[in-house]
């Protein structure tokens, strides 16, 4: 099993130790109150549409996050950051180890949805999304082997993820806070299912530009065997960081500002 080690934030600011008490009240405060944009649509659980509701506003918020609102806790999704990520080396065609930094995320609010709902007795939700093309770009570090060739660079690179078929599940729990109901994701799942892979790395072997393209060019002619071998790693670790964009949100809106009252 490959070992998956992520940092990800979204340009939070720490609280000083020196911060005054009332302040930080305040914010709490204001936070458990939260209320959803004006330019979210809200759908109440009791209305008879409400499947149809909830797709339709799940999928206009996401178009909507080209942009963050720090208010209830979302970040850029186009383009998502993340700082941080490590993946080990695979079984077989992928055995390198892999060392990402300053990763951002290209494309995520031109999906385009094929299903979306929630089942508040089972407390799941599920997101079924295509995506014409991600660009997912990278400082990177890398050593081991690709195929049978030794491998060990690092510089700037890029993965273009196209026609990518993306499903997201969340399970979650209710909990109460200040006297309100919130929700919490407990399990997140991803797994993205590209129809192609195009990889570009730089300085792959310093100033040799004949082996750096020669080694992109096996890449490109292999990217599905290397995606059967590290793409679930992936899965992983992206299922990790939506976890958290959704906890962020969920941990600032009350189910009731969600979805009405029971």
């Amino acid at each position: 099993m490959q070992r998956v080690v992520m940092h990800f934030s979204f340009e939070r600011r720490q609280n000083k130790m020196n911060r005054n008490i009332f302040v930080l009240s305040l914010l709490g405060c204001l936070c458990a109150c939260a209320k959803l944009p004006s330019t979210f649509k809200k759908c109440n659980r009791k209305q008879s549409d409400f499947n149809d509701c909830f797709f339709k506003a799940v999928e206009h918020a996401i178009k909507q996050l080209n942009v963050p609102m720090k208010e209830i806790g979302l970040p850029n999704l186009d383009p998502l950051y993340v700082p941080q990520m490590s993946v080990g080396a695979g079984n077989s065609a992928a055995a390198f180890e892999q060392n990402y930094n300053n990763i951002t995320l290209t494309g995520f609010t031109k999906n385009e949805c094929t299903k979306i709902e929630i089942n508040f007795d089972a407390k799941t939700m599920h997101v079924e999304c295509g995506t014409p093309e991600i660009l997912m770009a990278f400082d990177y570090e890398f050593k081991g082997r690709i195929l049978v060739l030794p491998i060990n660079g690092k510089g700037p690179g890029s993965v273009t993820i196209i026609n990518s078929k993306n499903s997201l599940t969340f399970k979650f729990e209710e909990y109460v806070k200040k006297g309100q109901k919130y929700m919490k994701v407990v399990e997140s799942k991803f797994k993205w299912i590209p129809e192609k892979l195009v990889v570009k790395l730089e300085n792959l072997f310093g100033d040799d530009k004949a082996l750096n393209d020669n080694i992109n060019q096996v890449f490109n002619d292999n990217w599905k065997e290397l995606n059967d071998d590290v793409g679930p790693s992936y899965d992983e670790a992206f299922g990790k960081i939506f976890g958290s964009i959704a906890n962020d949100f969920f941990g600032r809106i009350s189910t009731s500002e969600l979805f009405g009252d029971e």
